[in-house]
């Protein structure tokens, strides 16, 4: 009798409780969705992703875990809402994508978009420190976290120039409530990571 061969590449293995999981944590009833697209049509990170909305949406639902806490997509979506005013069945997939980033710091994944998680965190703790967004800080923080020091240097030269980059900023008053409502978000699983 002949031998079968093994199938190539991966062996993808679903996880039956990562469709109600999702849902559970993000009041989101992706079950509802139903392939229309209308989520990709209006996408405007379409063309970038790795996968369409919908498609990821349809990943949930097969329970391809692996598959989606690899994806682009969830490190690439800007949370526009584009998606969630076009379903017809009220999907937020900006919920679901905040979920999935938080799901992937936790467990200590490599983000698909690692550059994004050094925004992420560069902002959080540039806010966190001052309770504002000051660019130069953010900026600085971002380039020692991604180790890009030289990339945009042009841009960053441009702008000095013209007076577009602010030196300081201020203070928020109230700091300490501040950090305090940022550290129960982090101890909440979607927090900074």
């Amino acid at each position: 009798m002949p031998r079968t061969q093994e199938p190539r590449g991966r062996r993808i293995e679903p996880d039956d409780g990562f469709l109600d999981e999702v849902e559970a944590a993000t009041a989101q009833n992706l079950s509802a969705c139903f392939q229309c697209r209308k989520c990709a049509c209006g996408c405007p990170l379409e063309e970038d992703a790795d996968v369409h909305p919908d498609a990821l949406i349809r990943m949930i639902q097969l329970g391809l875990r692996e598959e989606v806490l690899s994806s682009r997509l969830v490190w690439l979506c800007t949370g526009c809402g584009t998606c969630a005013t076009r379903c017809p069945s009220g999907v937020d997939l900006a919920a679901v994508v905040d979920h999935l980033r938080g799901v992937t710091i936790a467990e200590g994944r490599r983000a698909a978009e690692p550059r994004v998680v050094g925004f992420h965190r560069a902002f959080l703790e540039t806010v966190r420190r001052s309770g504002r967004s000051r660019e130069l800080e953010l900026v600085g923080r971002y380039k020692l976290a991604t180790g890009t020091w030289l990339e945009s240097l042009w841009l960053g030269a441009l702008l000095a120039r013209k007076g577009k980059l602010r030196l300081g900023g201020g203070r928020t008053r109230d700091i300490r409530s501040l950090r305090e409502i940022m550290d129960r978000g982090r101890r909440g699983g979607r927090g900074e990571g």
